[in-house]
């Protein structure tokens, strides 16, 4: 079997995100379930440069940008661009000059051979002043857009700074117990069994936090619908809510779909549900994930504008 080349993959798959607009969730997923034979090293080095370009994009265009002299670049080769930049600034173990040399041999795969000294020059300049980059602009800093910024800050007040600090951490997965088909004593168990680690939240103990895994996908405890995908604040929805007598309840901006999972394992069985998004694709995420957890009582609904009552 042909040797897959690994960064032309994450190029693909970027320009997939940024071009086609697609989901990132989906296109990681898609690439690691079409290349399943990768080994556990790219299949992390491919995840995690996706992830990354994605995550720091703002920054990444900020740099090139001062490099480039605010000159647009064929989409493409913003793509090399930004996942080389991201390798060189937050990746150590890929050492500059091999990130370089892959990035024009990218170039030469697209059969852009014209712009190869265009790249080149570019990312070196970049690797010889890296340790001088200096990013005063909080958007920049933290990658995250000014309107964001703002809602943050109005919300955390002196932990403003520490909050932006969390978001850019590598963290674990946070999944919640679907408590109607399992026990958390024994989903930790058959987790444990697959050799990842697992802890518990001190905030919903029916929230755990795992790694140690290679893909989301493979691991059964999630195939099976006894645990789903969800963040420990949309967990505590629950604690909010209590044990009220909730007949009707609409969850809006719903998708992938955590937080009506949780009010359907809740609340009582002649309860109804609607999980309501922006588009037909979220709905459908909704969907998807509804049969899997075996949830159809549920009431899906698309709702393209809503309005909400003070």
């Amino acid at each position: 079997m042909e040797k897959t080349n690994i960064r032309a993959l994450v190029l693909e798959a970027l320009l997939l995100i940024d071009v086609e607009k697609e989901y990132s969730h989906k296109v990681i997923d898609m690439a690691l379930e079409k290349y399943s034979y990768l080994s556990k090293a790219d299949r992390g080095f491919f995840s995690k440069v996706v992830h990354g370009v994605v995550e720091y994009r703002l920054q990444l265009d900020d740099i090139i940008k001062k490099y480039n002299n605010g000159k647009r670049v064929k989409p493409v080769i913003r793509e090399i661009l930004r996942m080389s930049v991201y390798q060189m600034l937050y990746m150590d173990r890929v050492p500059d000059r091999a990130v370089i040399n892959e990035a024009v041999n990218l170039v030469k795969i697209k059969r852009l051979q014209g712009l190869t000294g265009f790249v080149n020059g570019i990312l070196r300049k970049i690797s010889s002043e890296n340790e001088e980059l200096k990013f005063d602009d909080l958007s920049i800093r933290y990658s995250m857009p000014e309107l964001i910024l703002n809602i943050i800050r109005d919300n955390t007040g002196k932990y403003f700074n520490e909050t932006l600090e969390y978001f850019l951490k590598n963290g674990h997965l946070s999944v919640r117990v679907n408590t109607s088909k399992s026990s958390v004593e024994d989903v930790i168990k058959e987790l444990e069994a697959k050799n990842i680690k697992v802890k518990r939240s001190g905030l919903n103990s029916d929230i755990l936090y795992i790694t140690g895994f290679d893909r989301v996908d493979d691991i059964e405890v999630i195939k099976s619908g006894k645990c789903y995908i969800t963040d420990t604040s949309s967990s505590m929805i629950s604690k909010v809510l209590g044990v009220r007598d909730i007949k009707k309840c609409v969850d809006v901006c719903a998708a992938p779909g955590g937080k009506s999972f949780l009010l359907a394992d809740k609340l009582d069985k002649s309860s109804k549900i609607y999980s309501c998004d922006v588009s037909e694709n979220k709905v459908e995420l909704i969907r998807e994930n509804a049969q899997v957890f075996r949830l159809l009582r549920m009431q899906e609904s698309l709702m393209k504008d809503f309005v909400m009552l003070i």
